[in-house]
């Protein structure tokens, strides 16, 4: 009986010796995305508030001069070119909200997680969610 004993106890100590110890999982290239995504989001915040300032610039510019009876045509068509600067900085900020998206799209792409979906009889159950990108 006690070499039984012995025996269990030594596999045992050996089983946890030989078993493979898994990697830690590697988010290198999801961090990436996720800090890449991170930057173009608030270079496209930066270009639509100042955008949205100079917008407002230049229409008060062109206001002004436009109703005062003393104003000068430079003054006004300033005021229009800095508006239309403005729109177009709005404009461009656009793509980087989209590519900002697609990355974020991308990084989330490379984790899993635990879902909670409703099933036929309208009672959620967990469900493993793993996703493999294949490219």
């Amino acid at each position: 009986m006690k070499k039984i004993i012995v025996s269990i106890l030594l596999l045992a100590m050996s089983i946890s010796l030989i078993a493979q110890q898994l990697p830690a999982p590697d988010y290198k290239l999801r961090d990436e995305y996720l800090k890449k995504s991170k930057r173009q989001k608030t270079t496209a915040n930066i270009m639509l508030l100042a955008g949205g300032v100079s917008v407002a610039a230049g229409t008060i510019m062109f206001m002004t001069n436009g109703l005062a009876a003393d104003g000068s045509e430079d003054e006004m068509l300033g005021g229009v070119g800095l508006a239309t600067v403005g729109v177009l900085s709005m404009a461009g900020s656009i793509p980087f909200y989209i590519i900002s998206g697609n990355n974020k799209r991308k990084a989330m792409e490379f984790t899993g997680g635990i879902n909670f979906e409703r099933g036929r009889n309208q009672v959620y159950y967990p469900a493993v969610a793993v996703r493999i990108h294949l490219k």
